[in-house]
């Protein structure tokens, strides 16, 4: 496949998740001024503010910024160099690129990161971090595929 056609995929994929992402949280913060209970004791949306690492985890915000700019950099290699990729891999480059640029905006230009989906027994969270989740087991679930197909995207 065309390398000029990859990427173009793969930037409007990353594009459209993206804008998804950024769109449920200026939503949120515009509309989210109570808590809406979607299930009782287990699904809330609910607004809140990350300053920290992901689950909260304490790191100075210059740092966070710097090892999200050298994750995707990496990232960025190695799928670059695993082209062609799959379809697992394709998706899975996409949703992590997506949540990360994100979340990385969100933390350049304001700070910190908003989030509002809240189950009760996991700290809130967004869609850019859904996405990474789902992304990176994507990722490890196709690295654990015996009947690998490359060349497919």
């Amino acid at each position: 496949m065309n390398k000029i056609y990859f990427f173009m995929r793969f930037f409007l994929g990353v594009l459209a998740f993206l804008a998804f992402d950024l769109v449920s949280k200026y939503s949120a913060v515009q509309y989210l001024q109570k808590p809406v209970v979607l299930i009782d004791n287990f699904l809330t949306l609910q607004l809140s503010y990350n300053e920290q690492l992901a689950f909260s985890i304490p790191f100075p915000k210059l740092a966070i910024i710097v090892l999200s700019l050298a994750l995707l950099g990496g990232l960025g290699i190695y799928f670059y160099y695993s082209l062609p990729l799959d379809k697992l891999n394709f998706w899975a480059g996409v949703l992590i690129f997506a949540g990360a640029i994100a979340n990385l905006i969100e933390r350049v230009v304001f700070g910190k990161v908003v989030d509002f989906i809240d189950f009760s027994f996991w700290p809130s969270f967004n869609f850019a971090d859904f996405f990474i989740c789902i992304g990176a087991f994507l990722l490890l679930f196709s690295s654990f595929k015996k009947d690998k197909k490359s060349g497919i995207i």
